[in-house]
């Protein structure tokens, strides 16, 4: 569920009015919509939701205290292309699958080993905003798969050093309840969305594990 900065760009083009502009018989200029609707004046028009607007809306964060660290099982590391993070893990719980095997957008993946959770780690040099990285990902599930989402837990956490923004979302999938519980991270130098996903018996049962392999996420010192 990657949100590209050339995806971003089509979105406000698309969104944009078309509007053009005319002069009457009696020699007023008037503005003309492609809705067939017109005014005297730009700021006559009614506003219009945007396809955007879900960015203005605000969630409320908890900030936990304790800091997080890598696991000591975590012996396994590899390093995004973009060189901004690393991500250590335990190749005794997960195995590495191509990526594409999950996410086409994805720059690594995982499956559990003896479970069947599923993780994807998504990144860009775009720079999108902790904030809204975490808003974007919710919205493309709720557009892209015709569902509604419920946030279970929205958290600051302090992971090796940085802040990141911790989201648990629930939705039903024909039947299916799933949860997706990641963590995002936004700076000048890219974004990184580090999601794991499952079914909701199957979260509760294995979240230790799932934080023990988000928690491996390490964001290099600028």
């Amino acid at each position: 569920m990657k949100f590209s900065l050339s995806l971003l760009l089509l979105i406000i083009s698309i969104s944009a009015t078309a509007q053009t502009w005319a002069v009457t018989q009696k020699g007023d200029t008037i503005y003309i919509y492609d809705d067939g609707t017109w005014s005297f004046d730009r700021d006559d028009r009614p506003q219009e939701t945007g396809i955007l607007d879900y960015l203005k809306t605000s969630f409320k964060y908890d900030t936990l205290s304790t800091p997080y660290s890598v696991s000591p099982n975590a012996k396994k590391n590899i390093a995004s292309k973009y060189g901004f993070f690393e991500v250590f893990y335990d190749e005794n719980v997960w195995r590495r699958v191509p990526p594409a095997q999950l996410n086409d957008e994805a720059e690594f993946a995982f499956m559990g080993k003896d479970n069947d959770i599923y993780v994807a780690i998504l990144s860009e040099e775009i720079e999108i905003g902790l904030d809204n990285i975490y808003k974007i990902a919710k919205n493309n599930i709720e557009e892209n798969l015709n569902t509604e989402v419920d946030i279970l837990k929205s958290e600051i956490r302090n992971v090796n050093g940085s802040d990141l923004i911790r989201g648990v979302m629930s939705f039903d999938l024909n039947g299916l309840d799933l949860v997706f519980d990641s963590y995002y991270y936004s700076d000048e130098r890219g974004t990184v969305q580090f999601t794991t996903w499952t079914a909701t018996n199957l979260h509760e049962k294995y979240e230790t594990k799932i934080l023990e392999l988000l928690n491996g996420i390490v964001i290099k010192k600028k």
